[in-house]
């Protein structure tokens, strides 16, 4: 009898942590299209060059969708999960809708950070300071490299961007503070 209390009372936080981990991978695939499908259009050869074939088409519309699924869906589980953890196993619960704001923010500093990725990969190219590596030189006309250096950058920026991003989302949910001593997420 005492397990099935405990059980029972339980079930509102697992219901939390599962609309969590939704929230997050919601969040990292609806990112993941979006961002591969403007730098799909960019560079079209970052995708067939660099990666294994996902799908047997060159069109950027399928290939950024696919791929910004593909990306990004293992990223949000594990993310998604601690996040959820941090939330759920506080004195005072956080509900989903409380994460909402945040994981919006998150996402817009990770799209921030890869379009200066991105910026900084088209001018360094551009200005000389970055150079197409010489596996990929010959198969990537002169004219495309650019963008190609912009794509690879603007991943790896928004790659960086999400990790440390996350690791400090989780912190702070974990905390429930930010560092000025304000709560982070508020119950109503």
């Amino acid at each position: 009898m005492r397990f099935k209390k405990q059980l029972v009372r339980s079930l509102p936080s697992a219901g939390r942590f599962v609309q969590i981990v939704c929230l997050s991978v919601m969040a990292a695939i609806s990112y993941g299209i979006v961002h591969d499908q403007i730098t799909a259009r960019l560079c079209i050869e970052y995708f067939t060059l660099t990666r294994p074939p996902l799908i047997a088409s060159h069109d950027p519309t399928a290939v950024g969708f696919f791929w910004g699924i593909f990306a990004t869906w293992w990223v949000g589980i594990p993310f998604g999960g601690a996040l959820a953890a941090a939330c759920c196993l506080r004195a005072i619960p956080t509900r989903p809708n409380d994460i909402v704001l945040p994981l919006a923010r998150l996402v817009g500093l990770v799209a921030l950070c890869a379009i200066l990725g991105g910026l900084a990969g088209y001018i360094g190219c551009r200005t000389g300071w970055l150079q197409v590596s010489e596996e990929f030189a010959d198969c990537i006309p002169p004219d495309r490299q650019a963008m190609f250096l912009a794509d690879a950058l603007a991943d790896l920026a928004g790659s960086f961007a999400g990790l440390f991003g996350g690791v400090i989302l989780i912190l702070i949910a974990a905390t429930g503070y930010y560092s000025d001593g304000k709560p982070a997420f508020t119950i109503n």
